[in-house]
């Protein structure tokens, strides 16, 4: 096995998609590895002197609707893989993605 756990940060951009097709025939090419497909929902928050405004439950609606687009697009990519899933987190991107692989146990 050449690959052991593979994770597409996914955002529904073209890019995205182009990595997610690639890792989707990696994963085919080499049985048992693992796939992971990571969409990160970050809810823009503001800090303006001493208030904090947080996201507005209309943006943050928006933010989960769009979110479970991505993830029924997601879903049908991998769909019969074995060892494939999709997850969508609420957070920093950056902190996301770089700590993603460590929690799954990729090497």
């Amino acid at each position: 096995m050449m690959y052991q756990h593979i994770l597409v940060a996914y955002d529904g951009s073209e890019l995205a998609k182009t990595a997610l097709t690639q890792a989707v025939c990696m994963v085919k090419e080499h049985p048992g590895t693992k796939l992971t497909v990571l969409h990160v929902i970050h809810f823009p928050n503001y800090i303006v002197g001493e208030a904090y405004f947080g996201a507005l439950p209309s943006l943050e609606k928006e933010y989960a609707e769009f979110a479970s687009l991505l993830n029924q697009d997601a879903e049908k990519a991998i769909e019969g893989l074995s060892g494939a899933e999709v997850e969508v987190r609420r957070g920093f991107r950056w902190k996301r993605y770089c700590h993603a692989p460590k929690r799954k146990g990729a090497t």
